[in-house]
């Protein structure tokens, strides 16, 4: 059977298994928050896994609500979830994958009337190891990460508050846009691409970071400012580093909801360096505007980010900007008539590293998904991927196919 054949047969099968699950009856599963308040996963997203306006203040309180101490019982404080994924990819090697992709712990709450946390540890990551490699045997090819943790303090309840956060922290505004719960299967590229084709570069910096640090926050009625200040990306750019030098990044992120929705404009800054860059280190700095728009049964989602970079120890910065745009659609099982809740969605990307080069250093990208789910707190997406990288010297064109089934309990 050749390449196309397979495709088409792999395609065939994931809109099988979509129809599948739509046409079941869902069952009652209900995560560690939703039973700690008796609550459907409605009560704090929309389209089953994007957060609506009471889920954002709900994750920006440390993960709690108002007037609430820590309960007696550990199921109110713990979840566990699973990642389960089938690819096909035109172009990749071996053109099909299927893994079970992770195991995760997510843990949080109150502890007192002013003090909260949250941890989010992989058990298991896969790591990509392929057979035949030289990697000892006891390499499996995956991986323990603490992804997230911190302690919160907030200052009281009510529409105003302070808050500090410390420990392993991303700004809530990135977690928003795609950072956290989101609908499809894929991030945006714009918040995970690092500029490490820059000059060959071996660190680089991106939106999707989970630095140690502390941050500052101020609510104030639909207002929200946070400040913090990270140890930055150090020697790897990437999760769970110590810096090896005195530079600390710095932070500061402004948004406003100006609707009862959660439809939201807000401002993200970043000045941060990268040591060790060819002897020097190599200071950036980065800006965003992003916007939701967002109504009863979709959403529209906009982030523009431009910023600098210095990759020469002489000579001037290179500027880059990067965007995307997206439409989610929700309820979708209404107009198809299939019992269970559906949701759909597109976006389109766009990223120049060097902006002052008018070919190279470009990537695009369009994602189109679906996703459905089978029962409460799971869901199934089905995705196609395409993407045009020209950061190398002979572009690079993919196409890719993606079923993943998510659950959590």
């Amino acid at each position: 059977m050749n390449d196309r054949r397979i495709g088409f047969v792999i395609a065939m099968l994931m809109l099988a298994i979509g129809f599948l699950a739509a046409t079941s009856e869902p069952a009652d599963a209900i995560a560690a928050w939703g039973r700690k308040y008796s609550v459907s996963c409605s009560a704090c997203h929309q389209g089953q896994w994007d957060l609506n306006k009471d889920g954002q203040e709900f994750l920006r309180r440390g993960h709690r609500y108002e007037e609430e101490k820590a309960g007696p019982n550990i199921n109110d404080h713990m979840s566990f979830a699973t990642k389960i994924r089938y690819k096909y990819g035109e172009t990749s090697s071996p053109r099909t994958k299927f893994e079970h992709h992770a195991f995760a712990i997510y843990t949080g709450g109150a502890m007192t009337p002013q003090f909260s946390y949250f941890t989010e540890v992989y058990l298991h990551e896969n790591a990509g190891k392929q057979t035949g490699t030289t990697l000892p045997e006891s390499d499996d090819g995956a991986r323990t990460k603490l992804a997230e943790s911190f302690l919160q303090w907030t200052s009281a309840d009510g529409p105003r508050y302070n808050s500090v956060r410390v420990g392993q922290i991303m700004p809530s505004l990135i977690h928003r846009f795609g950072g956290g719960a989101r609908l499809s299967y894929s991030r945006p590229l714009v918040l995970t691409q690092e500029d490490t084709t820059l000059a060959a570069a071996r660190t680089g910096y991106s939106f999707f970071k989970r630095d140690y640090g502390a941050e500052y926050t101020r609510q104030h009625d639909n207002l929200h400012l946070a400040l913090g200040l990270v140890n930055g990306g150090g020697t790897s750019g990437t999760f769970n580093t110590t810096d090896t030098d005195n530079h600390r990044d710095f932070y500061g992120t402004v948004d406003y909801v100006f609707d009862d929705n959660g439809s939201m404009i807000g401002y993200y800054f970043y000045d941060g360096e990268l040591s060790n860059f060819k002897n020097f280190n190599s200071g950036f700095t980065r800006h965003a505007v992003m916007s939701h728009y967002v109504r009863d049964n979709y959403k529209l989602t906009g982030f523009w980010s431009w910023g600098d970079r210095k990759v020469a120890l002489a000579g001037p910065k290179t500027k880059n900007k990067m965007y995307y745009g997206q439409l989610s659609m929700y309820e979708l099982e209404k107009y198809v008539k299939m019992s269970l809740p559906m949701s759909m969605y597109v976006r389109h990307e766009f990223i120049d590293l060097d902006k002052d080069r008018k070919v190279s250093d470009l990537i695009r990208q369009n994602v189109v998904g679906l996703q459905i789910e089978p029962f409460e707190y799971g869901h199934l997406v089905l995705e196609w991927i395409g993407k045009r990288d020209q950061t190398v010297a002979a572009p690079v064109h993919r196409n890719e196919l993606v079923a993943e089934l998510q659950y959590i309990w």
